[in-house]
């Protein structure tokens, strides 16, 4: 579930690609910020719960935390927790695919610029069906005959609400 492990990518794994990572600490601050989320205000975690803590505001009388320290331990674990599994995957699936990564490299070398056409030739078809792409324009067109011939989709209609229906509440 987390993105901008991109400096895994570009460091340590492939020997064969250089280690540049101008955007390392783009990345893990990205990839902190949305554990620490998942963990601190989605409840997404089942050792603490279904709580959710906003981002605490700093400067003078702001930023007390509504948790305790031992609390804090706990999300900080978590959130380690869930970046040292996702930079894992991503090592693995890099690890797995190395050979596709060094073709797509030596391809990026000789031409600079490589298209889908190109990664398909290289890695042969997707393994989830064939890209569908279509022209902005043959977009448009197709939206305005849908809308000429009256196609034209429409959210779903609410059935209209009734006074004398009673909403129901279940109590925990």
């Amino acid at each position: 579930p987390l993105g901008g492990l991109g400096r895994l990518s570009q460091c340590q794994l492939p020997s064969f690609l250089p280690c540049l990572a101008p955007g390392a600490q783009d990345d893990l601050r990205k990839v902190t910020r949305i554990a620490y989320s998942m963990v601190k205000q989605y409840g997404m975690m089942p050792s603490i719960g279904h709580l959710s803590f906003l981002e605490t505001e700093s400067g003078p009388g702001i930023g007390r935390r509504p948790f305790s320290q031992g609390l804090q331990q706990v999300m900080d674990h978590e959130a380690k927790l869930l970046i040292a599994q996702a930079y894992r995957r991503t090592e693995k699936l890099l690890m797995d695919n190395r050979d596709k990564l060094k073709m797509l490299a030596d391809a990026l070398l000789e031409k600079e610029v490589i298209n889908y056409e190109d990664i398909e030739a290289l890695l042969g078809p997707p393994p989830h069906g064939p890209k569908k792409t279509i022209s902005p324009q043959s977009w448009i067109e197709a939206e305005r005959d849908k809308q000429d011939r009256g196609e034209e989709e429409l959210p779903p209609q609410l059935p209209p609400y009734k006074e004398e229906q009673e909403p129901h509440l279940s109590y925990v």
